[in-house]
């Protein structure tokens, strides 16, 4: 058999390998443009993530004021309550005099 590599079978080759390299270039530009946008996209996410918690803690309600709130209301509603039973008592003392 004849080991000889001769100009066509050269520029075949050159051809092909031409083609290959073209063709990884291309899918490298693709993916690198792909790569680009995702991480375009995850920086536009992040500052829409960190836009989103400074507007929650400046808007939103902490657990620490609910409580305090809640606090609040529940002994503003036991001295209500006291109220109407000593008017409810007093009311009934007069109503047996």
């Amino acid at each position: 058999m004849n080991a000889i590599i001769t100009i066509g079978d050269f520029l075949a080759l050159a051809g092909f390998l031409v083609t290959v390299v073209i063709a990884v270039w291309k899918v490298n530009t693709a993916v690198s443009a792909k790569v680009a946008s995702v991480y375009k996209r995850c920086d536009e996410i992040s500052k829409e993530l960190n836009d989103y918690k400074l507007r929650a803690a400046k808007e939103f309600a902490s657990v620490e004021h609910l409580t305090a709130v809640e606090t609040r209301l529940a002994t503003a509603i036991e001295k209500l309550t006291d109220r109407i039973d000593r008017t409810l008592t007093r009311l009934d003392r007069d109503a047996a005099d």
